[in-house]
């Protein structure tokens, strides 16, 4: 049995049901295509649980919940009842169902403990850290965050190998990082580092900061908050989403990554802006559109299928 993963995605177990109530199952979607999306979303969870990743599990299982719920008001359902009722009762997600009532005291329990030895830990750094700030986090507008050295270094994998050079290390010399991302992502990133919840209320002010975040965690390779960006972002309603930050994300989830869930997403938001023509006259799409037309084409046509 694999080793359990930290838990990393909420706070506590309200949380995590309040975020998970959050996602809209599209309501244009057949009955056929909602069964198809719930046995995506058990072997999602399958590959989880071997993995001991018990939170991506509950999300997984919650979700065929939530798209097993909606198949009986699909107009399909109305005409072919006894179909529908044998494809929704299979033992695979009979099993899937009580699993989600098992871990969900697991979890609890889990949520419990984490929470007391977390308040703990954040007091003790917060006492010390905040304190005795020895290093600067500067955005690409000039705007800084004051941080300690140390932190960043554990906190953050590629500030470790870079402030741990020897020698002409700029910046380590000026004791000074530059990051060319937006003030608003570099209070989120240090919020994130002193271990401060408000991390997350910040992450989500806006679409495009949400973005930038995620692209930032990504970069630097910070696993925890790219695993809680993607969930934080595919959690939120459609309507939460800027057409420029769905094209974005678009492209970040289908280019540079693999991401199933966001890719969702960002087509769910987009076919919304197809439809009220905000889409082609959006500015990301128009600066896709001059530096890849063929990229550009094909995000058109993926849209208009979906």
């Amino acid at each position: 049995m694999a080793q359990k993963i930290e838990l990393y995605f909420a706070s506590s177990f309200k949380s995590l049901i309040e975020q998970m109530s959050n996602e809209e199952v599209d309501e244009m979607w057949s009955a056929e295509r909602l069964i198809n999306w719930a046995r995506r979303s058990f072997q999602e969870a399958e590959k989880n649980r071997k993995i001991g990743n018990e939170e991506l599990q509950f999300v997984f299982l919650y979700r065929i919940k939530n798209t097993l719920a909606a198949v009986p008001d699909t107009y399909e359902y109305d005409l072919r009842k006894d179909y529908f009722d044998k494809k929704i009762n299979t033992n695979k997600f009979k099993m899937a169902l009580k699993t989600l009532k098992t871990l969900s005291n697991t979890l609890k329990k889990r949520y419990r403990e984490k929470d007391l030895e977390y308040k703990r830990e954040v007091a003790q750094m917060q006492a010390t850290s905040r304190k005795y700030c020895d290093f600067v986090i500067a955005s690409a507008s000039g705007t800084v965050e004051r941080c300690c050295k140390e932190l960043m270094k554990a906190r953050v994998p590629v500030f470790k190998v870079m402030l741990e050079k020897e020698g002409n290390c700029k910046e380590v010399k000026e004791r000074k990082v530059v990051l060319n991302y937006s003030g608003a992502a570099v209070k989120a990133l240090t919020q994130y580092i002193f271990g401060e919840e408000e991390w997350k209320k910040s992450a989500m002010t806006t679409p495009n900061i949400a973005f930038e975040l995620l692209n930032l965690a990504h970069q630097y390779q910070i696993k925890e908050m790219e695993e809680k960006m993607k969930f934080m972002i595919v959690t939120k309603p459609r309507a939460w989403i800027s057409v420029n930050a769905a094209v974005r994300l678009n492209i970040w989830s289908t280019d540079l990554v693999e991401d199933y869930g966001l890719k969702r997403s960002s087509l769910l938001a987009l076919k919304h802006f197809w439809t009220n023509n905000k889409l082609k006259n959006s500015l990301a799409f128009k600066e896709l559109k001059k530096g890849n037309r063929k990229r550009a084409k094909q995000l058109l046509e993926e849209v208009k299928k979906y």
